[in-house]
């Protein structure tokens, strides 16, 4: 078009292509994409135009870049081959529909999931921040998040989120199945209740669960890097292993698995051993500063190392000593119907 004016239309059932670097047309004064149109860019580096798309496909080669905040209704789907970037962590792309990622897609800015989305693909997803409003599906894929995580929708996962930038990053209240962080410096800390249904890691940073958020997970590990406890309620239901850094601060950890759990040697404030599957000591013994609660049928065996206790315990299951256990203070030993059996007392 020569001259500006008129309005430039792609209908439900029509398909756009570009393969030049830059050239959505910029002439027409409006320009009307229907939900259910497509817009594909199969060229080679290409500038993706700052519009309200139905659909949206990346083909071709290279480096497909935005630079202005940029909705898409329906699918968005990045070919093999192909790059999604946007340039910049003041932009939004807001994805109504499916992400289909066979390349990859990387995000400096936030993504926002306003509708209902599944995430397909074999390609490589790194968002920048990711902010829920909708339903978003992981579809059991792993990506990682290097801003900020904001869940107001459903998140349903059974795939993993890591979180791994240098950046400072808030992790607002939200579900997850596995959630990792691997930060090579900087600290992500809780906003609100974390639950996790499956696996916790921590490989290197720092992780901290705010001044009194609670924090529940199947299994956690720290291999690396610093867990801040801080005043936080913590549960875990199944296995505790530590080779990184747990700093207690006034928290309680309960573990409250129904089945057998192990706990690698830490130093906690308080700790309640409560369900049905009995605790058992591993790689080295614990030291608890505060309250040691013991209730449910499960029970705790120090699996025969050296405990210390400098405060009291409440028994109502049972305490199974195979090691030694070092009272540190003055301790008071209560509880109903509880057992003792020690080997080593100092």
């Amino acid at each position: 078009r020569a001259s500006s004016g008129g309005t430039f239309t792609v209908s439900s059932i029509g398909i756009f292509r570009l393969s030049g670097s830059s050239n959505f047309p910029t002439t027409y004064t409006t320009v009307s994409l229907a939900t259910s149109s497509l817009v594909e860019y199969y060229g080679t580096t290409q500038n993706i135009s700052t519009q309200t798309y139905g659909n949206l496909t990346t083909s071709g080669s290279g480096v497909k870049t935005v630079s202005g905040n940029v909705t898409v209704s329906g699918t968005l789907t990045i070919g093999s081959g192909t790059t999604f970037v946007d340039n910049s962590n003041s932009l939004s792309i807001t994805i109504g529909g499916n992400l289909v990622n066979n390349g990859v897609y990387y995000g400096v800015g936030t993504t926002i999931f306003n509708n209902s989305t599944t995430i397909s693909g074999t390609g490589s997803t790194k968002f920048g921040s990711v902010t829920i409003s909708g339903t978003l599906i992981d579809g059991g894929k792993t990506f990682s998040v290097r801003g900020t995580w904001t869940n107001s929708g459903t998140f349903t996962s059974t795939g993993t989120v890591q979180l791994d930038s240098t950046l400072t990053q808030s992790i607002g209240a939200s579900n997850f199945y596995n959630l990792t962080i691997n930060k090579s410096s900087g600290t992500a800390t809780l906003g609100g209740t974390a639950t996790i249904s499956n696996d916790f890691t921590l490989s290197s940073g720092t992780f901290s669960t705010g001044s009194s958020q609670s924090f529940s997970s199947k299994n956690v590990t720290i291999s690396a890097g610093t867990f801040q406890a801080n005043g936080s309620l913590i549960t875990v239901s199944g296995n505790w292993s530590r080779t990184g850094t747990f700093t207690s601060g006034t928290s309680t950890v309960t573990f409250s698995g129904s089945t057998a759990q192990s706990i690698s040697g830490s130093q906690f404030y308080n700790a309640t051993m409560s369900g049905n599957g009995l605790k058992t000591g591993s790689t080295s013994g614990l030291k608890i500063s505060g309250l040691l609660t013991l209730s449910g049928s499960g029970g705790f065996n120090d699996g025969g190392f050296s405990d210390t206790l400098n405060g009291n315990i409440d028994n109502s299951s049972a305490y199974y000593g195979a090691g030694t256990i070092v009272f540190g203070g003055n301790t008071t030993l209560s509880g109903t119907n509880g057992t003792f059996k020690f080997k080593n007392l100092i």
